[in-house]
């Protein structure tokens, strides 16, 4: 769900709903303000989803002490309506909740990624992989004995630890400290485990210090999350709004304490790009494969015009983007800000639009977690009878979008894993339909990506870090249309999407033909080397 703030009444209409103490009369109040609110509508759902989750793991932990309560304490009719009305929430949620891909590629079993690395740094493990970045994990438990790990969950959370620390990755949107320090930052629904008590909240940043008794420290540092004791099942669990600022010592109870900030874990700064990874190898590797165009994006002229290495149609850039890296190793650089924009031609490119089909190549780093376009073709033939336009598009028809989504459904309702790429072809070029194939590979921000997207009348096919990632059956027309490629961003002149790239985008090759798996695993093996 989005960053809505729940009013302080809200929360506590709800605590007494799951404790079963809701009067009559909160009982109306809280009913008013859910047919009144649309946030808090989506914020219960959120709120029954989690306190039913959390139940249903105690109960897996310890066996269930039931107490007599007095029936004027309790009503009866109360515990069934408060009963219904979760378990209502938790139908809705279980109804709307995101469902990973099956597997579109024949043969290929895929293990659920629970999170992947995105920045490690010395670490000893007891796993069998090197930690570096982009390696997926799979639930289980984790010890480092030395270093530094970043990981981007499942879910859109993000988690730091250092050594020594023991966590376990559960479900989706679970995750355990066993001992050691972490920090969370929150985008999501999310639940974090400690020896005493969860942490729970669908925003928010902040760190927690497990001892080797079990015994815990946490401090929020954005926004409020809230703590709940799990342990004793003998009295009702004690929780506590823990706000900005503010730290909190757990044990089998809560206790405000004046723990400094320096005595926590915090959330590395994004990772910087840097440079290219492309050097001469990865450049005549692209080459042997005769691009119709290529661009590299190491130096612009007076004009501020990328040359194409085949001798073809220069890029020009737009608004404000600019030119980054070391000597050699440079990228086109795009944000939201002083740095926006994008590259196109002047001129029409042909050859895009044939019966032999369509590849596009390119390095990729997204450094934000928005919805971002790094390349969109679109018509340039005006002798094409193209479709009405729709009100709120002012742009020629598309033909093809590479793009990096944010989490599962959030930006167009479509299933794919977490900020997962997608290659969008239309056919014929339009506004509305387009067959879709999103990448198997989540979390793709902060780190550089090899990317091939290839079109033939039958299928299309998506490739990241050489190796084919997904495919879809496609009928896709060809029409020997003229093309014009944009960039870093959707459209040349966004009104309504703003789908600005933010990161690095280089070698841009662009064929009128399909590039084989060969040729996709030797352009990136080319990578490897200066």
């Amino acid at each position: 769900m989005g960053r809505y703030q729940p009013s302080t009444r809200l929360n506590l209409l709800l605590s007494r709903l799951t404790d079963g103490l809701l009067h009559p009369d909160e009982a109306r109040e809280l009913e008013e303000i859910l047919q009144k609110d649309a946030g808090a509508r989506t914020y219960y759902r959120f709120f029954a989803s989690v306190h039913l989750e959390l139940e249903d793991h105690e109960r897996l932990a310890a066996p269930m002490v039931i107490q007599p309560r007095p029936i004027w304490q309790r009503p009866a009719w109360l515990a069934v309506a408060a009963t219904a009305m979760l378990a209502a929430g938790l139908a809705w949620w279980q109804i709307t909740k995101p469902r990973p891909p099956g597997p579109a590629i024949p043969g290929v079993s895929v293990h659920p990624t629970m999170a992947v690395i995105s920045a490690s740094k010395n670490v000893a493990w007891n796993q069998p992989m090197v930690a570096e970045t982009g390696t997926p994990l799979q639930a289980g438990t984790i010890r480092l004995d030395a270093g530094e790990l970043s990981l981007s969950l499942d879910g859109g959370s993000e988690v730091a630890v250092r050594a020594p620390v023991e966590f376990e990755l559960l479900e989706k949107s679970e995750f355990a400290l066993r001992r050691g320090q972490a920090a969370f930052r929150m985008n999501g629904q999310l639940i974090v485990h400690l020896p005493h008590a969860a942490v729970v909240n669908n925003n928010g940043e902040f760190s927690a210090n497990v001892a080797e008794d079990g015994t815990a420290d946490v401090r929020s540092f954005q926004e409020s999350v809230t703590v709940s004791t799990t342990e004793d099942r003998r009295r009702s669990r004690e929780e506590f709004l823990l706000g900005s600022g503010q730290s909190l010592h757990v044990t089998d109870k809560l206790a405000v304490t004046a723990l400094a900030a320096d005595q926590f874990l915090r959330l590395p700064a994004p990772a910087p790009i840097g440079y290219s990874l492309a050097g001469e190898s990865y450049a005549k590797a692209v080459r042997e494969s005769s691009p119709l165009h290529y661009w590299r994006f190491q130096t612009m002229d007076e004009k501020r015009q990328i040359a194409d290495e085949t001798g073809g149609t220069p890029l020009l850039l737009k608004k404000n983007p600019r030119i980054e890296g070391s000597a050699g190793r440079g990228y086109l650089y795009l944000d939201a800000a002083g740095s926006a924009g994008f590259a196109t031609t002047e001129a029409p490119l042909k050859g895009l639009d044939t019966s032999t089909g369509r590849s596009i190549e390119c390095l990729l780093f997204p450094g934000s977690d928005q919805y971002l376009t790094a390349v969109s073709l679109e018509t340039a033939d005006p002798a094409f009878p193209l479709p009405a336009p729709g009100a709120k598009m002012h742009h020629a028809p598309q033909l093809f979008a590479l793009e990096r989504m944010k989490r599962n459904g959030e930006n167009i309702g479509h299933v794919h894993p977490d900020y997962a790429l997608r290659s969008m072809f239309r056919s014929p070029p339009g506004y509305k339909g387009g067959t879709n194939t999103y990448s198997r590979e989540s979390h793709l921000f902060y780190r550089w990506i090899h990317v091939v997207a290839t079109a033939d009348a039958g299928r299309i096919q998506l490739y990241v870090n050489g190796r084919l990632s997904d495919q879809s059956p496609a009928g896709i027309g060809f029409n020997n249309l003229n093309i014009r490629p944009i960039i870093g961003n959707l459209q040349p002149d966004p009104r309504d999407e703003q789908r600005q790239w933010i990161g690095g985008i280089d070698e841009v090759a662009l064929y009128g033909k399909i590039l084989t798996p060969e040729e996709v695993e030797h352009h990136f093996e080319a990578l490897k080397q200066p």
